[in-house]
């Protein structure tokens, strides 16, 4: 008796396991805009966000497997997620092993600075950075390097829409994801305050930064910005041919050149 009731029971676990699996496979996210998306281990996780109230799920879309694009596959981890409801922050892949994602930029002065999340465990951590930074900036694109330092630049500070230059922020903050420390590159050169800009890592460990938000400057995205992170120093480069009209809000990926 006692044999077959462990077995029952065993048995009810696992359909709750599969129901719950099941539960998650077929998860239709809300449409948003806003988020971050960062990849770690062929899963590109999604979070936050702000649009039909969708902000306060997290999830991600499995790669390792061959994707349908006219029926994706998502998996929803809303229920493990400790990160409040939040748009416009920076996500990279970094940390010792280069296995976890780092999150920055929530508003909420409430709230932790920075999270880290483990996808081994499905697990947020607040960590405790050292150095004295302070700055809660948004609509910013973060970019890591080969040395696992996370680089913010410019962007705008919270409270409000942006209505002139004085809601911009200049700052090149840099976070160190391996050592968990904070420090800042130089501005010798840099280009004006901006905001929704492109950016990528470039195979010589310097930072692109195209097009922005700038009022001023309705040509903006004709001048190419480089950032050395090897040396700490800024350079601009003007384009040639046929410049593209300028644009904010659009992403930057660097592929292969044949």
């Amino acid at each position: 008796m006692i044999k077959n009731s462990l077995v029952h029971f065993l048995l009810w676990i696992l359909i709750q396991l599969l129901f719950k699996v099941d539960c998650q496979r077929y998860f239709t996210p809300m449409q948003r805009h806003d988020h971050t998306a960062t990849i770690l281990d062929n899963k590109l996780y999604i979070l936050g966000g702000s649009g039909y109230g969708g902000d306060s799920e997290f999830f991600y879309l499995d790669f390792s497997n061959k994707i349908d694009t006219r029926k994706l596959s998502w998996y929803d981890l809303s229920d493990m997620n400790i990160v409040p409801s939040h748009y416009g922050a920076a996500s990279v892949k970094g940390g010792s092993n280069n296995d976890t994602l780092f999150l920055y930029g929530v508003y909420n002065s409430a709230i932790a600075l920075v999270y880290t999340f483990d996808p081994r465990i499905n697990k947020w951590f607040t960590p405790q950075v050292s150095g004295n930074n302070y700055i809660r900036k948004q609509f910013l694109t973060g970019v890591i390097d080969q040395r696992g330092k996370m680089y913010l630049f410019g962007e705008t500070l919270p409270g409000g829409l942006i209505v002139d230059d004085l809601t911009l922020d200049t700052d090149m903050l840099i976070l160190d994801t391996i050592n968990l420390m904070w420090g800042k590159g130089s501005l010798v050169n840099a280009p004006p305050a901006r905001s929704d800009y492109g950016a990528t890592l470039l195979p010589n460990q310097s930072i692109i930064y195209i097009g922005c938000f700038d009022p001023k400057d309705k040509q903006a995205i004709g001048k190419i910005h480089l950032y050395d992170t090897i040396t700490n120093v800024w350079s601009t480069k003007i384009t040639i041919g046929n410049i593209p009209t300028q644009r904010e809000y659009f992403s930057a990926v660097l592929g292969e050149y044949f």
